[in-house]
């Protein structure tokens, strides 16, 4: 990230504020024991850092909207695999 300002506190000519967005999505059993893919939300459909591990590889499942905001879609099919990892363990019971 380039900086915004020099040493004298001038504005750079020709740069604009960086603003990328980034949220993530995370599920942790009480013990810590059992730990779900973590959803990393940004921009960027295919970012850079992925042209050499996959987010497979990296165990995370990356999603990308406009704002890098979770919209109900994202949402959904997150709680549509968390549903089915859920249903596959014996006696796990959810709260959300």
């Amino acid at each position: 990230m380039a900086p915004n300002t020099t040493i004298g506190l001038a504005v750079i000519p020709g740069r604009q504020k960086q603003e990328d967005g980034i949220m993530f999505l995370a599920y942790v059993d009480g013990y810590g024991s059992e730990k779900y893919p973590v959803v990393i939300l940004r921009k960027s459909a295919n970012p850079r850092y992925f042209a050499r591990l996959s987010p497979v590889e990296l165990n995370i499942d990356y999603q990308s909207s406009a704002q890098a905001l979770i919209n109900t879609s994202i949402f959904h099919k997150w709680l549509t695999k968390f549903d089915r990892y859920i249903s596959q363990r014996v006696d796990r019971k959810v709260v959300l």
